[in-house]
């Protein structure tokens, strides 16, 4: 998604690597703070997805691309990764199975 970003034209593995740290460590912030206000289940939850929202401000700024770009590109890296999980739970239950022989 970056390696030919606008904003950075030369960006580098590791300078990636603490943006995307940068990143995390600002949701996870953002997550912190319904949980000391003692919210409601369904307040966090909301929260919470407007938490998510609230990344792609930096990714955007990051990669230099228009807010459409920047989630058609992040949904572009996310299905390969929801397939692999799945693939990866998968291979992990047929292990089990067959350790186990059920």
């Amino acid at each position: 998604m970056f390696r030919h970003s606008p904003a950075i034209p030369d960006l580098r593995l590791s300078e990636c690597f603490v943006a995307m740290v940068y990143i995390t460590n600002m949701y996870i912030i953002y997550e912190i703070v319904p949980s000391f206000l003692c919210f409601s289940v369904k307040a966090e939850m909301i929260y919470g997805m407007l938490a998510m929202l609230l990344v792609l401000i930096p990714i955007k700024q990051l990669s230099g691309y228009s807010y459409p770009s920047t989630i058609w590109r992040i949904m572009v890296a996310f299905i390969p990764f929801i397939i692999l999980f799945y693939l990866v739970f998968i291979a992990i239950g047929v292990g089990l199975a067959i350790y186990y022989r059920i």
